[in-house]
Order: structure tokens, then sequence, then C-alpha cells
């Protein structure tokens, strides 16, 4: 289940990834972290928010978790997103270029 994560460290459960279609314009960068090794999930995906304030509280990141980072890979690559930063376990990149695009042929790491 995706869910929104306030600076007062409160959380809100949200409709995986249409409420973060839905707010694209706050995005400020990604995260992709590994998921623990006993997860049935590849990869979590961290977007940090800026500029975004529901009932009173200001968001600061958005989780969720993906069962596959081959399909996150497609679905950041959409021109909403494009342009942004990520920084895929560890290492920064922007989305829509050459090198993002090769992300999905490297090896993840769990923990």
């Amino acid at each position: 289940m995706a869910t929104v994560i306030f600076t007062n460290n409160s959380n809100k459960q949200v409709t995986n990834l249409g409420w973060l279609l839905r707010h694209w314009q706050n995005v400020d960068y990604f995260t992709v972290l590994p998921a623990r090794e006993d997860s049935a999930y590849d990869c979590i995906l961290v977007a940090s928010l800026k500029d975004l304030t529901l009932r009173g509280k200001e968001a600061k990141s958005y989780v969720t978790a993906f069962a596959s980072s081959n399909v996150l890979v497609d679905f950041l690559d959409r021109p909403v997103f494009r342009s942004l930063l990520i920084n895929w376990y560890g290492e920064w990149f922007t989305i829509g270029t050459p090198s993002y695009s090769e992300i999905s042929k490297q090896p993840l790491a769990r923990v």
C-alpha cells in the first residue's frame, strides 16, 4: 500500500500510483531503495515532495513498493517525470535520458 509521510512523521495510506500521478507537480526527486530479502517486492520507490499541504499538514514523501524494478523504470519514463532526478540504489540519473533507460539492465541488490 502506498503511504504519504508528513513532516510531523504522521502518515496516510493513499491509492497507489494514481495518487502520485495526480500530484506529479509536487515531486522534487525520486529515490529507489532495495526491498528486504524476505519481501515479495523488488524495490521501494520514495518520491520526495515539495510545496504540498494536505489537511493542513505538509507532505514530505510518498512511498510505495514495486514487485518489478523493470515495471518501475517503465512507469517513471513518462513525460511528467522526465528530467527529474532519481537516486537509483545510490547512483543519480535523470529520468528520460539514455543512461536512465539502462537502469533496468543492472542487477539489484537486496537487503
